[in-house]
């Protein structure tokens, strides 16, 4: 999973959490929140939560030695957001 964040009209910025689940897991978006609110503070909980196959992708982009590509997933995750607000 990736946590990154998107430009917001009145906070600034918004919190969105990108993942992806193994092919029979259905995603609890209730339950993570619920225990993500046991352990952060409610403002760092993220409002957001979007599949990385919404996003156009298989997987959560990496490099070749393995580590997470944040700023390639943040473009897929800005082009996703467009497209749903309609532009």
């Amino acid at each position: 999973a990736i946590l990154t964040s998107v430009p917001h009209k009145i906070l600034g910025n918004e919190l969105v959490l990108i993942y992806r689940l193994k092919p029979d897991e259905k995603p609890d978006i209730q339950t993570w929140k619920t225990i993500l609110s046991k352990e952060v503070s409610s403002f760092r909980i993220p409002k957001q939560f979007v599949d990385v196959q919404d996003l156009g992708l298989n997987e959560i982009p990496k490099a070749a030695n393995g580590k997470i590509l944040r700023y390639n997933a943040k473009e897929h995750l800005r082009k996703y957001l467009e497209n749903e607000i309609g532009g």
